[in-house]
């Protein structure tokens, strides 16, 4: 008998360990805030008996969280802004939930394998009646479709219907732990609007929406297994949707096109293709052009590319699409360099913009905030210079952080100003570009490849990155990364630490000039995504602090192979935490966080030396049964 079930396998010892210890963590982390406010995909697994048994294979099951996008909508009265997490599972399912209540709102079925990723393609009115359609809730009379893509190798499309027009399941939730609830009856199971079957040879991992500097979506991307990015005009699609009114909008996103007596949309087609990759391609990212950089000659300026695959290598590309009048297009990928630096698979990658000060240099002529200056800032990786509200003289960069199994985060710089102030400290990781010890093959691009400026050592795996300097209000926070590992855990990362390297004894720089502030326990497998989510409504995660926050506050929100979704308050995680027994034996170390510190579900500051011989107090109660065993042995 053949049996997918890990717990009747053979399996070693240490494979049997881990089991044991996800089983008790599991046990031990299933609710409460320091464990991040838990919501469920589907079971919170309090079996720890079989989940134990599974061993090295225990693990979410069916609900593995494979990826994860945040979403706000604004209720249909505009009263409300309502923000969503949509989850891609391994059992094939596509979850829309509420952020705040962990409640399932849709479950969206139809792929035969685990959906690897999703995105959103929005349909809204021109760029002209939109302040900016790119960014924060959509405007009304927006439009939503989801693409999700899968091991299946097909590409699905679906409407999004409003909050509003949903018949949600019932949910019994609370603040410290959430499961979601049954998804609704296979009636009202929405349907796709549009399938690709054969979207890819082989699995599909990663689909990426590309949109225009104007806001419009152009196209999509897919890759996977097959070691190809493929470029899908959606553009015929987006127009289809565009055209139908408001009833019948409603009509195909409850009914279905059957239902709702529609003619098929335009199939969506691929328009060009890049094969240059060797290995399988794990993560497709985009670049949007500086706002600074709006040129009314060129409004719908593409961003810039990156895909990066599981030997290790990232490629950063250029996207041309050429349309024609007769309605066909032609997209080409130009490539122009590689960002060289990690062995092995690349699992995260996050391209954002980084606002730093300019201090004693030669300040060039100053543009607005936001807007084209004059100045050295006309290229694609650095924006013009300008001066801020306190009197400061910052510019944007553009940069690029990547998580990998090669243990490492590393951090490529793509401004030539930015490097240069790099090079010129001896705190930080050289830019010197290094020889591949792996075969991945030539260098790509028309360009010498680029080399890491930081490059953070982890004990395992680095599964998943967060630069909390992208974020749009960055500049109220610390120079933090986060990231997430195969070891279970999320650290956070201090990028202002000045790390001399004169204290190493190789002169290698292992923490890449960064302090580690915070190890967060909570999940119990490998933490696969890590999201910023804007809080701004008081609930059942508690109330917002107005005096530190303003309008809102910034979260994050973590998924895992363990099948949860954890939600935790940045302000929170920039408390060091010192464990509460520091007077325990050596303990063996782990990552520079010992042991011990990992099991009390916190990380420690290790600028703190740790006291010794610390005085021990009991409680009354031990005192006395104390008392009673040294009576014993006197008589």
């Amino acid at each position: 008998m053949q049996s997918a079930d890990p717990a009747n396998l053979f399996q070693s010892s240490a494979s049997l360990q881990v089991g044991i210890k996800r089983s008790q963590k599991a046990s031990e982390t299933s609710s409460g805030t320091r464990f991040g406010s838990p919501i469920w995909s589907g079971k919170s697994h309090t079996d720890t008996e079989r989940l134990a048994q599974g061993g090295a294979g225990a693990d979410g099951g069916a609900n593995k969280v494979l990826d994860l996008k945040l979403r706000d909508e604004e209720s249909e009265d505009r009263s409300r802004i309502h923000q969503e997490a949509w989850v891609a599972e391994s059992g094939g399912f596509l979850r829309r939930l509420d952020l705040e209540t962990g409640e399932t709102v849709q479950v969206f079925r139809g792929h035969t394998a685990p959906v690897s990723s999703l995105d959103f393609i929005e349909v809204h009115p021109r760029p002209s009646e939109v302040e900016n359609p790119r960014h924060g809730p959509k405007p009304s009379g927006c439009r939503t479709l989801v693409v999700t893509a899968s091991w299946d190798k097909s590409l699905r499309f679906w409407p999004v219907l409003p909050r509003g027009s949903i018949i949600s399941s019932s949910s019994s939730s609370s603040s410290s732990a959430t499961t979601t609830t049954a998804p609704p009856s296979p009636s009202k199971q929405p349907e796709p609007l549009q399938v690709i079957s054969d979207a890819g040879s082989d699995f599909l991992k990663c689909v990426h929406t590309i949109v225009s500097s104007n806001g419009w979506t152009e196209a999509i991307l897919s890759a996977g297994s097959d070691k190809t990015v493929r470029c899908w005009d959606v553009r015929p699609l987006v127009g289809w949707v565009e055209s139908l009114d408001d009833s019948e909008w409603q009509r195909l996103a409850k009914e279905g096109l059957q239902g709702g007596g529609l003619n098929p949309p335009p199939q969506v087609q691929v328009i060009g293709t890049m094969r240059d990759h060797t290995r399988p391609i794990n993560r497709i990212a985009s670049l949007a052009p500086h706002s600074s950089f709006h040129d009314p000659q060129d409004p719908a300026r593409l961003p810039i590319l990156f895909t990066a695959d599981s030997m290790g290598r990232v490629v950063e590309m250029n996207l041309e699409i050429e349309r024609f009048a007769e309605g066909k297009s032609i997209a080409s990928f130009k490539v122009k360099r590689e960002l060289r630096g990690h062995e092995t698979g690349v699992y995260d990658l996050k391209a954002g913009w980084k606002e730093l000060e300019v201090e004693g240099e030669e300040v060039p002529p100053l543009g607005k905030a936001g807007q084209r200056g004059v100045g050295d800032g006309s290229e694609d990786y650095q924006s013009p210079c300008y001066e801020t509200d306190d009197g400061s003289i910052r510019r944007k960069v553009a940069e690029v952080w990547t998580a990998s199994s090669d243990k490492t985060a590393m951090l490529f710089s793509l401004s030539p100003w930015a490097r240069e102030r790099f090079n010129s400290t001896k705190t930080l990781t050289s830019t010197k570009v290094v020889s591949r010890i792996s075969k991945a093959g030539a260098p790509l691009g028309s360009q010498p490849p680029l080399g890491p400026v930081r490059r953070i050592v982890h004990p395992d795996y680095v599964k998943s990155i967060l630069p909390i300097s992208h974020l749009s209000s960055s500049t109220l926070e610390p120079n933090l990364i986060l990231t997430g590992s195969s070891d279970e855990n999320i650290r956070v990362w201090d990028l202002d630490h000045h790390h001399d390297l004169s204290e190493e004894k190789d002169g290698n720089d292992r923490s890449g000039g960064a302090k580690l502030i915070r190890q967060v326990q909570g999940h119990w497998h490998e933490v696969g995504n890590l999201q910023a989510w804007y809080r701004i409504h008081s609930g059942e995660l508690g109330e917002i602090d107005p005096i530190r926050s303003g309008e809102g506050e910034w979260w994050i929100v973590s998924s895992s192979l363990d099948g949860s979704i954890r939600r935790w308050r940045l302000f929170d995680l920039l408390k060091p935490i010192v464990p509460e027994d520091e007077t325990k034996g050596k303990e063996e170390e782990v990552g520079g966080i010992s042991k011990g510190d990992q099991d009390q579900g916190e990380g420690v500051d290790r600028s703190k030396p740790k006291v010794e011989n610390q005085a021990v107090t009991m409680t009354e109660e031990e005192e006395r049964e104390l008392a009673e065993l040294l009576s014993e042995d006197e008589e």
